[in-house]
């Protein structure tokens, strides 16, 4: 009868971290005690190395959260760089909107006076020329306040998506940081 061969997706990383805890508190436990206090000598090297075992035990995603936390300056940079890159072109489309109504406004109204200009021959010519002249005004108004509501809409969109962007970038950098430690929790120990 064969024996099944472990997972190969699995590493065999050794001993547990509770099984390296567990090294530690006998490494204390059988340390030598330093006489009238509650300390004890341990031997350096060997709790050193059970440090260094745990370390290299970490879940990949302690180690992944810690990469997030580490790049969460070059996160926010970039998501402000894409916002300020996506509010420059949805101003730019706005003002070219904007521009497009004011000179197709002023192309109505310029034409609705010229129309006017020309039927002054009859009193009756004239009340046409006028009712003519404020129909061609009121269209130019009215697709002026359309085309500027067309703009704001647009500028809207563009707004918002911009803020889910910087929502999501917020939510990744605050799972890196809820994924860490507590401060105070991490010990370093420098090797002498």
């Amino acid at each position: 009868m064969t024996q099944a061969s472990p997972p190969t997706d699995i590493p065999n990383t050794g001993p547990s971290s509770l099984d390296l805890i567990d090294g530690i508190e006998t490494l204390v436990s059988e340390g030598r005690r330093i006489p009238f206090s509650a300390s004890v000598v341990v031997n350096e090297d060997r709790l050193i190395e059970i440090i260094d075992q745990i370390r290299l035990g970490m879940p990949q995603e302690l180690v992944d959260a810690h990469h997030t936390v580490v790049d969460r300056d070059r996160i926010i940079a970039a998501a402000e760089e894409e916002a300020g890159f996506i509010l420059t072109n949805a101003q730019d489309d706005a003002e070219k909107l904007v521009a497009a109504a004011k000179s197709e406004s002023l192309g109505l109204v310029t034409e609705a006076h010229q129309e006017a200009a020309a039927l002054t021959a009859d009193h009756e010519i004239v009340s046409a020329a006028k009712r003519r002249a404020d129909e061609l005004v009121a269209d130019a108004e009215a697709r002026a306040v359309e085309v500027r509501s067309q703009a704001d809409a647009y500028a809207r969109e563009v707004m918002q998506e911009l803020e889910g962007n910087l929502n999501r970038a917020l939510v990744t950098v605050h799972k890196g940081l809820d994924a860490l430690p507590a401060p105070g929790k991490h010990h370093r120990h420098k090797h002498k």
